[in-house]
């Protein structure tokens, strides 16, 4: 995983905002229907594909709500920070952000 250099924080709601750059190289737009799913504590984000999978519509502006089940699996809590990384071309990694 590479990392992007972008830090954001989930709020009260279980909300973050996808980096907008990182949307239009997915071109994943709002109102989209994204897959979620979750590999050793990192959270994997790509556009839905039809398969059986945890989806999420991606609210403006690139809000998505990272449901409670997987925010606990992955370690993450509600108002902590969040780091997004890539992995390959179509899919974009939120982690727990551990600081530099």
């Amino acid at each position: 995983m590479e990392r992007t250099g972008i830090v954001r924080k989930v709020d009260k709601g279980g909300f973050v905002s996808l980096p907008y750059d990182l949307c239009k190289k997915l071109e994943i737009e709002t109102k989209t229907t994204v897959s979620i799913k979750i590999e050793d504590g990192v959270i994997k984000v790509k556009k839905h594909d039809g398969s059986l999978s945890i989806t999420r519509n991606i609210n403006p502006p690139y809000r998505l709500t990272i449901p409670t089940s997987i925010m606990e699996i992955s370690g993450l809590g509600k108002e902590k920070k969040v780091e997004f990384l890539t992995e390959d071309p179509d899919t974009i990694c939120i982690r727990k952000w551990e600081g530099l």
